[in-house]
């Protein structure tokens, strides 16, 4: 089943495209190349409907794809979990609905997806364990955390003991830049606040939170207000409470400004 095309240059993907490592060894230099490959098997089932801005998470060599935009003007309903070696794929119904690209996966393989747009904006955290069977379940917390949010970014400090949430639209503000944090032993959220202007109110960007240290936290690219799409990298640091926008030396060769993307 093949995807309809969104513009005249650009196509949707129907198959998993999947990385193949390259060495080539030259006389002058040794460059390791990326190459993409699309599959020759189609991976989506018939049973399901083409996608974009989900995410993806895996576990056994099990690809699941979670949330993302359908062919028309609505959210899929359902998740994938496909087979990486055999290429089968099943067709599994899920409950957090209208999410895009907002779910972290923890050590133990579990996944955290935040909010989520239906009738509504969703403040609603979910909990995912593919490998004990439980499947989604809501998970309850404390604390001030994000007002019902969509589009937002989703982060986890690399020591899996924090998620971090920010931007998105909500139900009380519409377009932010609201920051918060989610201890994920405690269950308890907070805002995480800071002492200069940071990233304009956005959507669709990707965050990263940078070393064990939990040092920096990255916010890259966006979508604003009417048609205003951002091309800036943003960094907020842990220890000083504050926000620096990066300079891009080569701004002029640099990607144009984007949303939806991931990093």
């Amino acid at each position: 089943m093949k995807l309809l095309s969104r513009t005249k240059n650009h196509r949707v993907l129907s198959g998993l495209m999947q990385l193949q490592n390259q060495t080539k060894h030259q006389k002058t230099s040794k460059s390791k190349l990326i190459d993409w490959i699309r599959t020759d098997k189609q991976l989506i089932s018939e049973l399901s409907c083409g996608r974009y801005a989900s995410v993806c998470f895996i576990v056994d060599n099990f690809l699941y794809t979670v949330g993302g935009g359908d062919q028309g003007s609505g959210y899929v309903d359902d998740m994938l979990k496909i087979d990486l070696d055999t290429h089968k794929t099943q067709v599994k119904q899920t409950y957090p609905y209208g999410n895009f690209q907002s779910l972290v996966q923890l050590k133990d393989q579990s996944v955290l997806v935040f909010g989520g747009k239906a009738n509504g904006y969703s403040k609603t955290l979910w909990r995912h364990h593919p490998l004990d069977g439980r499947g989604w379940e809501k998970v309850e917390y404390t604390g001030k955390g994000p007002a019902g949010v969509y589009g937002h970014s989703a982060a986890l400090s690399l020591d899996y003991r924090i998620m971090y949430v920010f931007g998105g639209y909500d139900n009380e503000t519409g377009l932010n830049n609201d920051f918060h944090e989610y201890s994920i032993k405690k269950s308890i959220w907070a805002p995480v606040k800071a002492t200069n202007d940071g990233p304009a109110n956005r959507y669709g960007h990707s965050s990263r939170v940078k070393e064990k240290t939990r040092r920096s936290y990255v916010s890259i690219w966006s979508r604003g207000g009417g048609k205003i799409v951002y091309n800036d990298l943003w960094l907020f640091h842990f220890q000083s409470s504050t926000w620096t926008q990066v300079e891009i030396k080569n701004s002029g060769s640099g990607p144009a400004g984007r949303y939806g993307c991931a990093a």
